[in-house]
């Protein structure tokens, strides 16, 4: 997982205080997780950057922007 969220982030091992990165520890958790990162993937890769945002992160993902944050 840290290896993700270093690709997200990044130079995170320099900012590991600041943005910490969770690994899932049940199964339901690491497909939230899936799907936050595909729909990620998605809006960075076929929709424009201005349109990458939280919210619009969450909602492709069909979670909670709470969710999100955790």
């Amino acid at each position: 997982m840290r290896q993700l969220c270093s690709l997200l982030i990044p130079h995170q091992q320099q900012y590991n205080h600041i943005f910490p990165c969770k690994s899932p520890q049940q199964h339901c958790s690491q497909i939230t997780v899936d799907a936050i990162l595909t729909a990620t993937a998605h809006i960075l890769t076929e929709e424009d950057y201005d349109t990458a945002s939280t919210n619009r992160i969450a909602k492709l993902a069909g979670v909670s922007i709470g969710s999100l944050y955790q």
